[in-house]
């Protein structure tokens, strides 16, 4: 293969801005896909277009934002310099994950590719993504210290945002760590979080 040198790299990063698509590339050079997909990325950007957020839908933000809160994550890639998002749902909690999966592409364009994933022997599914811009606006609305569970937080303070949001929030944190008793008309919160609990009381 192909050693990537700083002219290499600038040839490649050249072409590509003139049109070349990838698998040209690749085959030109003898140089993996994923490894031109990092010296592109880094040096010149995204490879796909970005994503156009919708910032009038605060509820569907509010609901994707308490779901990431309740149980999500999130990590950059410095290998494939990619932006990785993930949410946990239960193994009978798959259309809910449809139902994220839905909102989060009527807030960032059917462009995103979102995949649901069932590991077997595990009792989880795992909504999958790879997008800066999703990546960059949940981090734009949360906050924690050191291990998530125990310090996570709708960053500032609740009465900066809109009642939308806010419902929103608290649909998606009831959807993955609440619960509703109907009978007693009651709806109950589970958290690690101390800053979280004292947000939802509020």
């Amino acid at each position: 293969m192909l050693k990537v040198t700083a002219n290499i790299k600038n040839r490649i990063i050249t072409l590509y801005k003139d049109g070349t698509s990838l698998k040209k590339l690749s085959k030109d050079f003898g140089i993996g896909k994923s490894t031109l997909y990092y010296h592109i990325r880094k040096n010149y950007g995204r490879i796909y277009p970005e994503s156009k957020f919708n910032p009038a839908m605060q509820s569907e933000l509010g609901e994707v934002i308490g779901a990431f809160v309740g149980d999500g994550n999130f990590f950059f890639n410095p290998i494939n310099y990619s932006y990785n998002i993930r949410f946990y749902f239960g193994t009978k909690e798959e259309d809910y994950a449809k139902h994220i999966s839905k909102l989060i592409k009527m807030l960032f364009g059917d462009g995103c590719k979102i995949n649901i994933w069932r590991y077997p022997g595990k009792a989880e599914i795992i909504l999958k993504m790879q997008r800066k811009a999703i990546y960059d606006k949940i981090k734009e609305y949360i906050e924690w210290q050191n291990k998530k569970a125990l310090t996570v937080k709708v960053k500032g303070s609740i009465k900066n945002y809109s009642d939308n949001f806010i419902r929103g929030v608290i649909r998606g944190l009831i959807a993955s760590d609440g619960d509703v008793d109907i009978k007693y008309k009651r709806v109950t919160l589970s958290t690690s979080s101390k800053n979280l609990a004292k947000q939802y009381s509020e």
